[in-house]
């Protein structure tokens, strides 16, 4: 009587080898399908604050029939727009302990208005898409702004309108006047002190809707901005919470210096092919980074006769 062993036969190195390949083909393949997936959901969420900060916003000009100061003069009570609206963003406590008699900077890191923004996250200034917007430094791993204490940045910025051109200023195309002009923005110049173009401006001065002569819809109100590239982009910098349109948005002559502030503190983002804007009705728009200079400018202001639409 003879026996037979049954043997069960295993993979070949050849076939382990086709059956990884496969596997590493498929992976590939669905991966970028992935990323896309998520960055899509990343770019609702954003688009979502935006709207959020818009209906801050106008609950607060519902409130006080004026929308928020950009900003106190620089180093004269140092308070922003982000403190106006917090009882609108469900942050009325933190509204409440702030002293605006005093600097938002006085205190300790733990007491004082410091300790309430001291290395203190807020979650509805930040674009999920912005590696950055989690960190409370600028990507040289600078604290924003002259203070020695992290803080937040400005994902988020309002719009201050075009602005006189500037030779350091390279996206401005020869003879059009909608570009930076250190000249036209300080505290006593009569774009600072009479309200400037657009909806917010370097300073306390102040829009109403009743304002947009140009149209609530066809009028920048906020956007987005690359915080990490601009040393004074904080959410609490009394000193640059706002954005000329003077800048092209995501523009290519960005600096790696994060004081360069006429090229680096417009609007940008992470976002492939553009960035998104709240309009002055609440609305957001996906602007191009391809935007036509000129149209990217006359948005910027409220009522300057040239109504122009993204539509």
């Amino acid at each position: 009587m003879s026996f037979r062993i049954k043997t069960s036969r295993g993979f070949t190195l050849i076939e382990l080898l086709v059956v990884i390949a496969i596997i590493a083909v498929l992976i590939a393949l669905l991966l970028p399908a992935v990323q896309q997936a998520r960055e899509a959901a990343r770019r609702t969420q954003c688009k979502n604050n935006l709207k959020q900060l818009g209906l801050a916003l106008h609950n607060y000009h519902d409130t006080h029939n004026v929308f928020p100061y950009a900003q106190t003069p620089c180093c004269q009570g140092g308070h922003t727009w982000v403190e106006m609206i917090l009882p609108f963003v469900d942050n009325g406590p933190m509204y409440n302990q702030i002293n605006f008699n005093i600097d938002i900077t006085n205190g300790t890191s733990t007491s004082g208005n410091r300790g309430l923004i001291d290395s203190k996250p807020f979650g509805f200034l930040a674009c999920p898409s912005n590696p950055y917007s989690a960190k409370l430094q600028t990507k040289l791993a600078e604290n924003f702004w002259l203070v020695d204490f992290p803080t937040q940045g400005l994902g988020y910025v309002p719009s201050a309108g075009s602005i006189l051109p500037d030779s350091r200023t390279p996206d401005c195309p020869s003879g059009l006047t909608y570009c930076i002009s250190e000249a036209a923005i300080t505290w006593d110049s009569p774009w600072t002190k009479g309200g400037g173009p657009g909806m917010f401006n370097r300073g306390p001065s102040v829009s109403r809707i009743r304002d947009v002569v140009d149209g609530t819809s066809n009028v920048y109100l906020l956007g987005e901005r690359k915080a990490e590239e601009c040393r004074f982009g904080g959410a609490f910098n009394a000193n640059f919470s706002i954005a000329y349109i003077g800048q092209k948005p995501n523009s290519p002559t960005r600096s790696a210096d994060t004081f360069d502030w006429p090229r680096n503190c417009g609007y940008a983002s992470h976002h492939v092919g553009g960035l998104h804007m709240l309009m002055a009705d609440g609305s957001t728009q996906f602007v191009s980074t391809n935007i036509d200079f000129r149209l990217w400018s006359f948005m910027g202001d409220k009522s300057d006769g040239n109504v122009a639409s993204l539509q």
